[in-house]
């Protein structure tokens, strides 16, 4: 089952948690302090969790932990690998495809958080359009690392957020790295894209720059 296994843990080990604000690693490229790619962090305990700050316009802020607020508590995504027990079955055996589909089920029900509903947040991502071909941009799937829901398997819908910005954006293409500012709905949206757990109506879409400190903002 060594072969099933690799391909759940692409999945499962896809940097889920890779904020737009981590420092670039050697051998990756990036833009300004944006890592384009980098290994999956575990999600923390949940008395580890650390709250996000709110900045003077009442949003939350402070990046990666918006993304992480966004996760219920308890909520463990290697729980969902670790009870298919795949060491029990070989590559070639018929049960393999039922493993992966209930696998991908699962994850695509991924648990989302009521408690944030409502909220104000200024959250950095990887922006991925629901219509590629509009020359402006005013619905997008805001996603936590580069390639998500293109190149790569998307996170679950606990980690995707469906915006639709109040003013169509021009200049802004797929996988630029935004901040977004809004309130966010915890409701499960269906696109032809993928699932979101998330949506927001954007009061504003910035792009990510990098400070003389160094910083995103």
């Amino acid at each position: 089952m060594k072969k099933i296994a690799v391909a759940l843990l692409a999945v499962l080990l896809t940097p889920l948690f890779v904020h737009p604000e981590a420092p670039a690693r050697p051998g990756l490229r990036s833009v300004g302090v944006v890592a384009q790619a980098a290994p999956a962090e575990e999600v923390p305990p949940d008395e580890e969790r650390v709250p996000p700050t709110t900045d003077a316009d009442g949003y939350l802020q402070n990046g990666w932990l918006i993304w992480e607020e966004l996760l219920p508590a308890g909520w463990d995504p290697a729980a969902i690998f670790e009870a298919l027990d795949l060491n029990s079955l070989a590559d070639d055996d018929p049960k393999a495809e039922k493993v992966v589909e209930e696998f991908l089920k699962k994850w695509n029900e991924a648990p989302i958080n009521p408690a944030v509903d409502g909220r104000a947040m200024k959250i950095p991502g990887f922006v991925v359009p629901l219509d590629f071909e509009a020359e402006k941009l005013d619905e997008f799937f805001l996603v936590p690392f580069f390639g998500a829901c293109i190149h790569v398997p998307p996170p679950p819908p606990n980690q995707i957020i469906l915006v639709r910005s109040r003013r169509p954006l021009e200049g802004v293409g797929t996988m630029d790295v935004v901040w977004t500012y809004g309130h966010i709905k915890a409701e499960k949206v269906d696109t032809d894209l993928g699932k979101a757990g998330y949506s927001m109506a954007a009061d504003r879409v910035e792009v990510y720059q990098e400070r003389q400190d160094g910083e995103g903002g």
